[in-house]
């Protein structure tokens, strides 16, 4: 069983949920939370959330999250910072942030540029390997089926 194994011997997503707990049984009333889904496959960033969620109700905790995987941002915060650049474009809750306009441009893009790079979201719906430019009736297309993405999340 997993109960006698060395942390070190735990595959990669079970170290990282066993932090979790580890620093929630600490007592702590705030974790701090820096990327903790970076390099986790689909199934353990499912996991992951469940885990910060569990954690949560369970410890009364409070968590400050810095994460780029747009859908355990919005399926565990009831209040979402979005910076751009350093810069702080949206407050508020996930559906505020995601109807934002300037999150919009600053993800999608406003379509006045001839090019346009697409984001980590942008390119996770359309399936393709960064880096990703595209221009004219493309983007049209491409903005649709990313707004629609979005909004599923």
């Amino acid at each position: 069983h997993k109960q006698d194994m060395l942390a070190g011997n735990l595959a990669f997503g079970e170290q990282r949920r066993l932090e979790l707990i580890r620093a929630a049984a600490s007592g702590a009333e705030l974790l701090l939370l820096d990327e903790p889904a970076a390099g986790m496959n689909p199934l353990e960033k499912e996991e992951l959330t469940s885990l910060i969620q569990r954690l949560r109700q369970r410890f009364s905790l409070t968590i400050l999250l810095i994460e780029h995987h747009v859908p355990l941002v919005m399926g565990l915060c009831d209040r979402i910072a979005v910076l751009n650049f350093g810069e702080r474009i949206a407050l508020g809750t996930p559906q505020q942030v995601r109807q934002d306009p300037r999150v919009l441009e600053a993800y999608l893009g406003n379509g006045k540029r001839g090019v346009h790079f697409l984001g980590p979201l942008a390119k996770k719906v359309l399936r393709v390997s960064p880096p990703l430019t595209i221009t004219g009736d493309e983007l049209d297309e491409a903005t649709e089926r990313i707004a629609e993405a979005w909004g599923r999340i």
